[in-house]
């Protein structure tokens, strides 16, 4: 029988020895995550996470707009970067909200730039002392 409605079935990971591509994550983050009751909360988390520690980068905020939070980042040539969390504008105000609220994300005001507000964002670490 054939459905045209069906969605493609996942193919699977890659292994972690396929060189590049692959983010290194702090187990408490799996722990954390599945506590999270409100999706969009979840999910911006995640983006932040992907757009941050996926580029080794644990300490500096990292630019977002509300655009990339749903859309994904382009490379220079225009292909996806990433995919982005596919939330509407205001899931995605909720969810930096909530993460904000839970201790979760960090948002900080980019001062000096034209136009609309823009913030950057990076999950909250535990100080390296």
């Amino acid at each position: 029988m054939e459905n045209d409605n069906v969605e493609e079935v996942f193919p699977g990971f890659s292994y972690p020895e396929d060189k590049g591509g692959f983010t290194r994550i702090p187990h408490q983050f799996f722990d954390v995550c599945a506590q999270i009751k409100n999706l969009a909360e979840l999910k911006v988390i995640m983006y932040v996470a992907r757009r941050t520690w996926g580029f080794q980068n644990y300490r500096t905020p990292e630019k977002i707009t509300i655009d990339e939070f749903k859309h994904g980042r382009k490379r220079r040539n225009g292909d996806d970067l990433d995919a982005g969390t596919s939330l509407g504008h205001t899931a995605i105000n909720d969810g930096i909200k909530r993460a904000m609220v839970h201790g979760y994300l960090l948002a900080e005001l980019n001062t000096g730039e034209p136009g609309w507000p823009t913030y950057s964002y990076l999950l909250k670490m535990r100080d390296f002392e």
